[in-house]
Protein backbone atom coordinates (compact mmCIF):
# COMPACT_ATOMS: atom_id res chain seq x y z
CA UNK A 1 0.00 0.00 0.00
CA UNK A 2 1.47 3.34 -1.07
CA UNK A 3 0.61 6.77 0.35
CA UNK A 4 -0.67 9.69 -1.65
CA UNK A 5 2.00 12.14 -2.71
CA UNK A 6 3.27 14.31 0.14
CA UNK A 7 3.31 17.14 -2.38
CA UNK A 8 -0.38 17.57 -1.61
CA UNK A 9 0.63 18.96 1.76
CA UNK A 10 1.17 22.72 2.16
CA UNK A 11 4.67 23.77 1.20
CA UNK A 12 7.16 24.89 3.78
CA UNK A 13 7.72 28.61 4.10
CA UNK A 14 11.41 29.64 3.67
CA UNK A 15 12.32 29.57 7.37
CA UNK A 16 10.56 26.24 7.80
CA UNK A 17 12.37 24.82 4.77
CA UNK A 18 15.68 25.94 6.25
CA UNK A 19 14.90 24.11 9.48
CA UNK A 20 13.85 20.96 7.62
CA UNK A 21 17.02 20.91 5.50
CA UNK A 22 19.32 21.71 8.42
CA UNK A 23 21.70 18.87 9.31
CA UNK A 24 21.88 19.67 13.03
CA UNK A 25 20.37 16.95 15.22
CA UNK A 26 19.18 19.25 18.01
CA UNK A 27 17.30 22.36 16.90
CA UNK A 28 15.93 25.25 18.90
CA UNK A 29 13.11 26.97 17.03
CA UNK A 30 12.73 30.05 19.17
CA UNK A 31 11.26 33.49 19.03
CA UNK A 32 7.90 35.14 18.63
CA UNK A 33 4.49 33.60 18.87
CA UNK A 34 2.76 33.03 15.50
CA UNK A 35 6.08 32.46 13.78
CA UNK A 36 5.04 29.15 12.20
CA UNK A 37 6.85 26.79 14.57
CA UNK A 38 3.96 24.49 15.47
CA UNK A 39 2.79 24.16 11.88
CA UNK A 40 6.37 23.35 10.89
CA UNK A 41 6.37 20.55 13.47
CA UNK A 42 3.24 19.04 11.93
CA UNK A 43 4.46 19.18 8.33
CA UNK A 44 7.92 17.93 9.29
CA UNK A 45 6.58 14.88 11.13
CA UNK A 46 4.15 13.98 8.35
CA UNK A 47 6.84 14.25 5.67
CA UNK A 48 9.37 12.20 7.62
CA UNK A 49 6.93 9.54 8.83
CA UNK A 50 5.52 9.09 5.33
CA UNK A 51 9.00 8.69 3.85
CA UNK A 52 10.84 6.59 6.46
CA UNK A 53 9.66 3.19 7.67
CA UNK A 54 9.39 2.35 11.36
CA UNK A 55 10.11 5.94 12.38
CA UNK A 56 8.87 6.55 15.90
CA UNK A 57 8.25 10.13 16.90
CA UNK A 58 6.59 11.96 19.78
CA UNK A 59 5.50 15.42 20.86
CA UNK A 60 5.71 16.63 24.45
CA UNK A 61 4.07 19.61 26.09
CA UNK A 62 3.58 20.44 29.74
CA UNK A 63 -0.06 19.31 29.73
CA UNK A 64 -1.60 16.59 27.57
CA UNK A 65 -4.73 18.60 26.78
CA UNK A 66 -2.51 21.39 25.41
CA UNK A 67 -0.65 19.11 23.02
CA UNK A 68 -3.94 17.59 21.89
CA UNK A 69 -5.49 21.01 21.27
CA UNK A 70 -2.42 22.25 19.39
CA UNK A 71 -2.02 19.24 17.11
CA UNK A 72 -5.39 17.51 16.84
CA UNK A 73 -7.97 20.29 16.74
CA UNK A 74 -8.84 23.09 14.32
CA UNK A 75 -7.29 24.39 11.14
CA UNK A 76 -3.96 22.83 10.24
CA UNK A 77 -4.39 19.93 12.67
CA UNK A 78 -3.25 16.39 11.94
CA UNK A 79 -6.85 15.26 11.24
CA UNK A 80 -7.29 18.06 8.71
CA UNK A 81 -3.91 17.59 7.02
CA UNK A 82 -4.30 13.81 6.87
CA UNK A 83 -8.02 13.62 6.07
CA UNK A 84 -7.54 12.07 2.63
CA UNK A 85 -5.06 9.50 3.91
CA UNK A 86 -7.41 8.61 6.77
CA UNK A 87 -10.30 8.23 4.34
CA UNK A 88 -8.19 5.91 2.18
CA UNK A 89 -7.15 3.78 5.14
CA UNK A 90 -3.51 4.85 5.03
CA UNK A 91 -3.34 6.37 8.49
CA UNK A 92 -5.13 5.80 11.78
CA UNK A 93 -5.78 8.86 13.95
CA UNK A 94 -6.68 8.46 17.62
CA UNK A 95 -6.50 10.59 20.76
CA UNK A 96 -2.99 9.21 21.28
CA UNK A 97 -1.60 10.26 17.91
CA UNK A 98 -1.19 9.08 14.32
CA UNK A 99 -0.13 5.72 12.92
CA UNK A 100 1.07 5.38 9.31
CA UNK A 101 -0.33 2.00 8.44
CA UNK A 102 1.77 1.17 5.37
CA UNK A 103 5.22 1.54 6.96
CA UNK A 104 5.02 1.24 10.76
CA UNK A 105 5.85 4.87 11.52
CA UNK A 106 3.92 6.93 14.02
CA UNK A 107 3.46 10.11 16.05
CA UNK A 108 2.55 9.91 19.74
CA UNK A 109 1.22 12.76 21.86
CA UNK A 110 2.63 12.97 25.39
CA UNK A 111 3.02 15.34 28.30
CA UNK A 112 5.88 16.09 30.67
CA UNK A 113 4.03 17.64 33.57
CA UNK A 114 5.25 15.25 36.28
CA UNK A 115 8.10 12.95 37.23
CA UNK A 116 5.75 10.03 36.66
CA UNK A 117 5.24 11.17 33.07
CA UNK A 118 9.01 11.47 32.71
CA UNK A 119 9.55 7.92 33.92
CA UNK A 120 7.04 6.59 31.37
CA UNK A 121 9.22 7.99 28.60
CA UNK A 122 12.32 6.02 29.52
CA UNK A 123 13.29 2.76 27.88
CA UNK A 124 11.43 3.38 24.61
CA UNK A 125 13.74 4.85 21.96
CA UNK A 126 12.37 7.35 19.46
CA UNK A 127 14.03 8.86 16.42
CA UNK A 128 12.34 12.28 16.41
CA UNK A 129 11.20 14.08 19.55
CA UNK A 130 9.54 17.47 19.77
CA UNK A 131 9.36 19.50 22.96
CA UNK A 132 6.71 22.11 22.20
CA UNK A 133 6.68 25.21 24.42
CA UNK A 134 9.94 23.76 25.73
CA UNK A 135 10.74 26.60 28.15
CA UNK A 136 7.64 25.63 30.13
CA UNK A 137 9.14 22.18 30.84
CA UNK A 138 11.51 21.38 33.68
CA UNK A 139 15.10 21.14 32.45
CA UNK A 140 15.81 17.99 34.47
CA UNK A 141 12.95 16.16 32.77
CA UNK A 142 13.75 16.82 29.12
CA UNK A 143 17.47 16.30 29.71
CA UNK A 144 16.73 12.96 31.38
CA UNK A 145 14.71 11.78 28.37
CA UNK A 146 17.50 12.67 25.95
CA UNK A 147 19.02 9.29 26.76
CA UNK A 148 16.22 7.51 24.87
CA UNK A 149 16.55 9.36 21.59
CA UNK A 150 18.48 7.41 19.00
CA UNK A 151 18.53 5.19 15.94
CA UNK A 152 20.26 1.89 15.29
CA UNK A 153 22.87 1.65 12.53
CA UNK A 154 20.74 -0.68 10.34
CA UNK A 155 17.75 1.64 10.71
CA UNK A 156 19.88 4.65 9.76
CA UNK A 157 21.11 2.83 6.66
CA UNK A 158 17.55 2.04 5.60
CA UNK A 159 16.40 5.59 6.40
CA UNK A 160 19.25 7.08 4.36
CA UNK A 161 18.02 5.21 1.28
CA UNK A 162 14.39 6.17 1.94
CA UNK A 163 15.35 9.84 2.32
CA UNK A 164 16.83 10.07 -1.20
CA UNK A 165 13.58 11.49 -2.61
CA UNK A 166 13.12 13.84 0.33
CA UNK A 167 16.67 15.20 0.31
CA UNK A 168 18.13 14.60 -3.17
CA UNK A 169 20.64 17.39 -2.49
CA UNK A 170 22.19 15.47 0.42
CA UNK A 171 24.99 12.96 0.18
CA UNK A 172 24.45 9.41 1.43
CA UNK A 173 26.47 10.28 4.55
CA UNK A 174 24.36 13.37 5.24
CA UNK A 175 21.15 11.36 4.95
CA UNK A 176 22.66 8.67 7.20
CA UNK A 177 23.35 11.28 9.88
CA UNK A 178 20.02 13.15 9.60
CA UNK A 179 18.53 11.16 12.48
CA UNK A 180 17.96 11.32 15.37
CA UNK A 181 16.27 14.70 15.68
CA UNK A 182 15.33 16.72 18.78
CA UNK A 183 13.22 19.82 18.19
CA UNK A 184 12.59 22.43 20.86
CA UNK A 185 9.97 24.95 19.73
CA UNK A 186 9.28 27.71 22.19
CA UNK A 187 8.73 31.32 23.09
CA UNK A 188 11.44 32.97 25.25
CA UNK A 189 9.48 32.80 28.53
CA UNK A 190 9.33 30.04 31.16
CA UNK A 191 11.26 28.26 33.91
CA UNK A 192 13.74 26.67 31.46
CA UNK A 193 14.34 29.79 29.37
CA UNK A 194 17.77 30.27 30.96
CA UNK A 195 18.90 26.81 29.83
CA UNK A 196 18.07 27.52 26.19
CA UNK A 197 19.52 31.01 26.34
CA UNK A 198 22.86 29.71 27.68
CA UNK A 199 23.12 26.52 25.66
CA UNK A 200 21.66 27.58 22.32
CA UNK A 201 21.10 31.32 21.88
CA UNK A 202 24.36 32.52 23.47
CA UNK A 203 26.46 29.44 22.66
CA UNK A 204 26.91 30.30 18.97
CA UNK A 205 25.70 32.68 16.29
CA UNK A 206 22.22 32.27 14.90
CA UNK A 207 21.96 29.62 12.18
CA UNK A 208 25.40 28.22 13.06
CA UNK A 209 25.72 24.50 13.76
CA UNK A 210 27.90 23.68 16.77
CA UNK A 211 28.49 20.65 18.94
CA UNK A 212 27.09 20.49 22.45
CA UNK A 213 29.48 19.37 25.21
CA UNK A 214 29.40 15.65 26.08
CA UNK A 215 27.79 16.36 29.47
CA UNK A 216 24.86 17.98 27.66
CA UNK A 217 24.25 15.31 25.03
CA UNK A 218 26.99 15.98 22.48
CA UNK A 219 24.57 16.51 19.58
CA UNK A 220 25.13 19.00 16.78
CA UNK A 221 22.96 21.98 17.67
CA UNK A 222 21.53 25.08 16.06
CA UNK A 223 19.38 28.03 17.05
CA UNK A 224 16.88 29.10 14.39
CA UNK A 225 14.85 32.20 15.31
CA UNK A 226 11.27 32.26 14.05
CA UNK A 227 9.55 35.64 13.80
CA UNK A 228 6.01 36.68 12.94
CA UNK A 229 7.44 38.20 9.75
CA UNK A 230 8.52 34.69 8.71
CA UNK A 231 4.89 33.55 8.62
CA UNK A 232 3.06 34.86 5.57
CA UNK A 233 -0.26 33.68 7.01
CA UNK A 234 -0.08 36.12 9.94
CA UNK A 235 -0.56 39.87 10.10
CA UNK A 236 2.56 41.10 11.89
CA UNK A 237 1.07 44.43 12.94
CA UNK A 238 -2.05 42.83 14.34
CA UNK A 239 -0.06 40.21 16.28
CA UNK A 240 2.19 42.87 17.78
CA UNK A 241 -0.81 45.01 18.70
CA UNK A 242 -2.42 42.10 20.54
Amino acid sequence: MKPLSILQLPKFQPKQQFAFDCLANEKLLGGATRGGKTFYNKLMLIRLCSAVSNLRTDIFRLHLDDVYESYMEGDGSFPELLAIWERDGLVKITNEGVEFLWNGSGITLKHLGSDRAKSKGQGTPVQVRIYDEATQLMESRFRFLRGWIGMTEPHRETAAKELEKVFPQFSQEERFNYFPQIIYSTNPIGPSAGYFRRNFVKAASRYQIFQAPPEDGGFNRIYIPFKVADNKFENEEAVRAR
